[in-house]
């Protein structure tokens, strides 16, 4: 059997001949090829005949030929392919041309068909500040742009060299990196941005400048370099001075001058106040960096003192209990601070540590003489009153270590402590200029007699 297909659609087209008799090699058989149906070839092409396929490569039978015996073996299925040829008048031109001004000038020129999918396209010269293209859309051409979908149009062609502007952009930014603004030009249009340097701060963008300084310009950029297509320019600050002036009453204590790069201003030194601290209040948040934006863009700032009281704790003692006193140097009446007493029995009687206290078992009411050395926390405690004396003694361990204070009533014996000390080894007091031995043990006594 001879097959016959179309080597673009594989479509069998027709049997030419079957041979009933016993196939015999050296046996000569003529036909006939067949010649395809020109009205169903492709618009585009023309019919050229038959193509073989053997070990020895192609043979090609044009329409009309006679054939020989095509196989050795009988059974054999021999396959014909349709061959397709272009048709002349179907070959087309396509030009490559450049125009600069009024002068066309041809780069190169190519055949195209149906079958061509892509152009060798000629090399275009570069232009500075632009990119250079041809414009094969324009010509109904495909550009072997991925996915593109494109049905090629008979014809003669010319494809003309398209350079489009490069876009730059400039972009303003405060010191923060925000985008205070952009302009975008190209050539022709870089007037737009040849004065950056005197472009004034965006009106809207004010509160980008940084608190207690002031705009004085923009940072250099060179607009002549056109391998960079984006440009930034940064705001650049001058720190305000500001002059503070330190008033503590109505008297000045200094003058210094303060910007806000200042990492610590140098204040003047304030007088002490006893119960009070003391300090100068620059803003209502303490933070300095602040003063610029609270002085509504004063330039000399008053400064004023102000104070605080301390609050001290009076504490207060009777038996098991405890009763805790708060109060500040403006709760004194004449030196005197008069608190309300917790119940206290008929025998007993008070004394405190750090100041002088009177029980006014009358009123109810305990009284504390204060004064401004003695000011601070006190120890108040109640006693019984079967001493005729109360002595407060005061034990200093020396060497910025603590005092430790202790009431002792008459005739009634006082054991000196022992402290150890790394490295050293207590030997003794020193009372009344005289020397006492230290005794480990802590069997060393004193006793007051009531008349010291």
């Amino acid at each position: 059997d001879c097959h016959i297909y179309d080597r673009h659609v594989d479509m069998v087209k027709e049997v030419i001949a079957k041979y009933d008799e016993a196939f015999k090699p050296s046996q000569q058989i003529t036909g006939v090829s067949r010649g395809y149906d020109q009205q169903s070839g492709k618009a585009w092409y023309s019919f050229a005949g038959w193509v073989l396929e053997s070990e020895n490569g192609e043979e090609i039978y044009q329409n009309a030929d006679e054939i020989k015996n095509l196989a050795s073996q009988s059974g054999s299925v021999v396959t014909l392919t349709a061959k397709w040829e272009i048709r002349e008048e179907n070959v087309f031109t396509v030009r490559f041309v450049v125009i600069d001004g009024q002068t066309e000038s041809e780069l190169g020129s190519q055949f195209f068909t149906i079958a061509t999918t892509a152009f060798r396209q000629p090399v275009l010269t570069e232009k500075e500040r632009y990119t250079v293209r041809w414009d094969m859309s324009s010509a109904q051409l495909p550009t072997g742009a991925a996915g593109e979908e494109f049905t090629l149009v008979a014809g003669d062609r010319t494809v003309y060299a398209v350079y489009d502007p490069i876009s730059y952009t400039l972009t303003y930014l405060a010191a923060d990196g925000t985008v205070l603004k952009k302009i975008s030009y190209t050539d022709g249009t870089e007037g737009l941005v040849q004065n950056y340097a005197s472009e004034p701060y965006p009106a809207d963008k004010k509160d980008a400048i940084p608190t207690g300084k002031m705009f004085v310009g923009w940072t250099e950029v060179d607009l002549n370099d056109w391998t960079l297509t984006e440009k930034f320019v940064y705001a650049k600050y001058e720190a305000i001075e500001y002059t503070l002036v330190f008033m503590d009453g109505e008297t000045e204590k200094g003058r210094i001058v303060y910007t806000v790069d200042d990492i610590a201003v140098q204040t003047p030194a304030l007088e002490e106040k006893a119960g009070y601290a003391r300090y100068w209040d620059f803003t209502t948040d303490g933070l300095l960096g602040k003063i610029a934006a609270l002085s509504a863009g004063k330039t000399e700032i008053t400064v004023f003192a102000k104070e605080i009281a301390l609050v001290y704790t009076v504490t207060v003692v009777v038996g098991e209990e405890r009763y805790e006193y708060p109060y500040t140097v403006e709760n004194l009446t004449g030196g005197q601070l008069t608190l309300l007493a917790p119940a206290i029995g008929e025998d007993k009687a008070f004394y405190a540590v750090g100041a002088e206290v009177v029980y006014d078992r009358e009123n109810g009411k305990l009284i504390f003489a204060v004064t401004p050395q003695t000011l601070g926390d006190i120890f108040a405690q109640a006693k019984s009153v079967e001493y005729e004396f109360i002595f407060v003694v005061a034990v200093d361990f020396g060497y910025d270590g603590p005092v430790q204070y202790t009431a002792v009533g008459k005739d009634e014996e006082f054991i000196l402590p022992y402290l150890t000390r790394t490295g050293y080894r207590l030997t003794g007091w020193n009372y009344k200029g005289e020397f006492i031995a230290a005794d480990p043990e802590g069997e060393v006594a004193l006793v007051f007699d009531g008349v010291t």
